[in-house]
């Protein structure tokens, strides 16, 4: 199974892009691998609830490149979710982002907290993404493996009920360019940034795992 091609293609650069990442981050990238591949070799897959504050931008991303590097590495049983401490909506800035990176990115409503679509490949939909709290329904009840993503949400969930392990792994939010000059620059940067992070994530548990 492969990605559609624009972001096969962009997956290609990032992974020539692994010297951005500073080496304290990358022995961080790897002790999550390794933590991942544990949990694929004992129970044969695993859920990864990734979690902010809003879930509106760095939960929504990083899940979404966590599901395109599993595929684009041919990893299976890898289930990626997202969440909150609370529900806004998924920033139309970071769709836009996504959009113009190459992500096929269907929306299914025009309401304040509309539903999204992604076409990561032929056979590869990821369904209903939209800003909800990290214990919503349609998230993972026990056994998961919750990320946290931002600082804020890090502190708000000492203990992230339903998960059977936290593990931290912050990115700075790109909102503060917020309808400033830079807003599309810093945008598309979280989107290499986190894809590169979950590509080289990826590519260690593949390697791990043998694929």
């Amino acid at each position: 199974m492969k990605l559609n091609t624009k972001i096969n293609a962009l997956a290609d650069s990032l992974r020539t892009q692994y010297d951005q990442i500073d080496f304290d981050r990358k022995i961080q990238l790897i002790d999550l691998s390794e933590i991942i591949t544990q949990e694929l070799h004992f129970n044969k897959s695993i859920d990864l609830n990734f979690i902010c504050t809003h879930n509106s931008r760095r939960s929504q991303l990083a899940q979404i490149w966590m599901k395109s590097a599993a595929v684009y590495f041919g990893v299976d049983n890898i289930n990626t979710y997202s969440g909150g401490t609370e529900a806004t909506a998924f920033n139309h800035r970071m769709v836009n982002a996504l959009e113009n990176e190459g992500f096929e990115i269907e929306k299914l409503d025009e309401s304040d907290n509309p539903k999204y679509k992604l076409h990561l490949s032929e056979e590869e939909n990821l369904d209903n993404f939209f800003s909800k709290k990290y214990d919503h329904a349609i998230n993972p009840e026990s056994g998961s493996l919750a990320i946290m993503v931002c600082d804020h949400a890090n502190e708000s969930c000492p203990v992230v009920h339903g998960a059977k392990e936290k593990y931290s792994l912050m990115y700075k939010d790109p909102k503060e360019f917020d309808d400033s000059p830079k807003e599309s620059e810093m945008y598309t940067a979280k989107v290499h940034e986190i894809g590169r992070e979950m590509l080289f994530l990826m590519e260690n548990t593949a390697a791990i795992l043998n694929v």
